[in-house]
């Protein structure tokens, strides 16, 4: 009897501790996850006279990388993993409701490499540029809806 009274108690504790732990606390500010702002679809808007675009899937913790109208090999991302979950996390070095700075941080290959950012958002238009790094040079997302 006692037993089961002390089994009952600790459930109970960790429940309490668990619900206290995630109400009211927004899942961007956990490690190891995207920033809210960028979860969702983006893709790039084909220039002109090219109709070959770049799509970013990102999710809690990952981002697939996927491209249309180009060979792989001559797209921004090649040296990426393409059409396969990669995990990563955001890190934030300045943020304002409409204007995020930061990182993006993606295990490719079996390393970790950093991708800075900008994220900014202007009424119903929301865009992702990813920053210069030895694979990407200024590399402009809009986000689909």
């Amino acid at each position: 009897m006692k037993r089961a009274t002390f089994f009952t108690g600790c459930i109970a504790l960790l429940l309490m501790l668990s619900s206290c732990i995630i109400i009211g606390v927004d899942d961007s500010s956990f490690f190891n996850n995207f920033n809210n702002s960028l979860r969702g679809t983006w893709e790039t808007l084909p220039s002109l006279g090219n109709t070959a675009s770049l799509q970013l899937e990102i999710d809690y913790n990952t981002i697939t990388i996927t491209g249309t109208g180009m060979l792989w090999s001559q797209q921004p991302l090649y040296g990426y993993t393409r059409n396969f979950p990669l995990s990563g996390y955001s890190e934030e070095t300045q943020n304002s409701f409409w204007y995020k700075e930061g990182s993006i941080y993606l295990r490719n290959a079996g390393t970790w490499e950093t991708i800075p950012y900008v994220y900014e958002s202007s009424g119903s238009q929301e865009i992702l540029t990813l920053k210069g790094s030895s694979l990407i040079n200024n590399l402009t997302f809009h986000k689909q809806n």
